[in-house]
């Protein structure tokens, strides 16, 4: 009786246990294969500054001292991209023009300051494309103000854009920034130290003969030599 009952048991044991795994396959090795690295991306070719046109020279190296902020290369400018035509750290200017700039950069280093140039001779193609973007934008009101112009004077080289600093780079108070389109801009709206600063660049630049336009504190434009063509020379070669 008690064998019979165990044998019960055990079978009853026995048909609750799970069912064994089925048998493992065998595990064939993976040849590792090599690590492919993707291509390095090259970086990108530097443009070429071209020399520039006959009758113009490189700033600084032809006026010792001044500072380039070559705006128009890059985004900072009131159209947010570079213009066609311009190339980060170089500016030409008329030799004539130059000479002129020499005589301000001396004048001012008496009294411990030096001029920024932030525009020189611009390409024409720059000059179109700013009346592009203005015309594009709903912005006229730049054309119609004299603040773009599809035929500038800085075409000729014989005009600048500048301000002043401090011989050790502190800028002036200008009461304004650089190509602010508004009446802020305009020579005679400064008050206080501005315009004590816009005075003092303005008698330093008229005082060799550069023409100051009213509308722009920072614009001054040398007359002479006459008859000078406006150019559409690249600072770069395609």
């Amino acid at each position: 009786m008690r064998e019979a009952l165990a044998a019960t048991l055990l079978l009853a044991v026995g048909c609750a246990r799970e069912p064994a795994p089925p048998p493992v396959d065998e595990v064939v090795p993976v040849e590792p294969q090599p690590v492919v690295e993707p291509p390095k991306k090259r970086p990108p070719t530097p443009a070429v500054v071209r020399a520039p046109p006959s009758g113009f020279v490189v700033l600084p190296e032809a006026v010792s001292g001044v500072v380039l902020d070559v705006r128009y290369a890059g985004a900072d400018n009131f159209t947010e991209a570079p213009l066609p035509g311009y190339a980060p750290g170089v500016l030409w200017v008329h030799r004539s023009t130059a000479a002129a700039l020499r005589r301000v950069q001396a004048s001012l280093a008496d009294s411990g300051l030096r001029l920024r140039v932030y525009d020189a001779y611009r390409p024409a193609r720059a000059s179109e494309a700013m009346v592009a973007w203005a015309e594009a934008s709903g912005r006229e009101e730049l054309l119609r103000g004299g603040y773009a112009a599809r035929h500038s004077n800085h075409a000729r080289g014989n005009t600048v854009d500048v301000t002043l600093e401090s011989a050790d780079g502190t800028p002036l108070d200008m009461g304004s920034a650089w190509d602010t389109f508004s009446p802020q801009s305009h020579y005679a709206a400064a008050r206080g130290d501005a315009m004590v600063h816009r005075k003092t660049l303005r008698a330093a630049m008229t005082r060799v003969g550069f023409k100051p336009y009213a509308r722009e504190w920072w614009h001054f434009t040398l007359p002479e030599p006459a008859g000078l063509p406006r150019l559409d020379t690249p600072y770069t070669i395609p």
